[in-house]
């Protein structure tokens, strides 16, 4: 697990276990859950993944995704809930997210407005 004591990690971060950090200014891949801030890079988790800000890049979570802004894709095994999405949203259970650039594929989705077609 990777436990970060500074508010700001310039690069990236890497860890077969959990992250629980601040703001990083690059990507993050973990094993396990993601609990941050706000992300410079890609995203991928094993587990859910928990941003309080946004992430500048891609999203995968092996669970659920809550974040704010997606500057890239969302993909999760389980829900995504998060602000506006730049790129395409993929959950099996339940998508709930502003506006989305792109395609929308869930049982459930609830979203302001999507440029691509909405699955469900």
């Amino acid at each position: 697990a990777v436990v970060c004591t500074d508010t700001t990690v310039k690069g990236g971060i890497q860890s077969g276990g959990s992250v629980t950090c601040g703001d990083v200014g690059g990507g993050v891949n973990a094993g396990d859950g993601v609990k941050c801030g706000s992300i410079g890079g890609d995203v991928q988790a094993g587990d859910s993944v928990h941003c309080s800000g946004d992430v500048q890049g891609s999203v995968r979570a092996g669970d659920s995704v809550t974040c704010g802004n997606v500057g890239g894709d969302v993909s999760a095994s389980d829900s995504v809930r998060c602000g506006e999405v730049k790129g395409n949203v993929r959950a099996s259970d339940s998508v709930t997210c502003g506006n989305v650039g792109g395609d929308v594929s869930a049982d459930s989705v609830r979203c302001k407005n999507a440029g691509g077609s909405v699955n469900r």
